[in-house]
Formats: C-alpha cells, sequence, structure tokens
C-alpha cells in the first residue's frame, strides 16, 4: 500500500466535513464529493524498497 502525503489544511477541511457529515441531502453528497477531491489529490511519498516488505508501514 502506498503512502501518501497531503496538505495540513485540506486534512482539516476533510475532518471539518467527516464532523457535520448527515446521511441524507444535497449538501452531504456535497461534502463526500469535497472529501474525494482532496483525497484524490494526496502525493505519494517515495519509501526506501523493503520496507512495505517487512510489514513497516
Amino acid at each position: 500500500m502506498a503512502k501518501l502525503i497531503y496538505e495540513e489544511n485540506d486534512i482539516k477541511v476533510v475532518i471539518g466535513c467527516l464532523n457535520s457529515l448527515t446521511v441524507t441531502g444535497i449538501e452531504a453528497a456535497r461534502r463526500i464529493a469535497t472529501i474525494a477531491t482532496l483525497l484524490e489529490s494526496g502525493k505519494p511519498i517515495d519509501e526506501p524498497k523493503g520496507e512495505e516488505e517487512n510489514g513497516n508501514l
């Protein structure tokens, strides 16, 4: 599994969206779309070979 890097402000937005999310309505769909967009913007971290194989995540 690849590790990703996110901007701190993006994570704060995701946390805010998750904390205020309800299961109904258009606003919930918009917040889920915001979360998806931010999570898709993550950048992979280059890891040294072997770390993932050893179970060190």
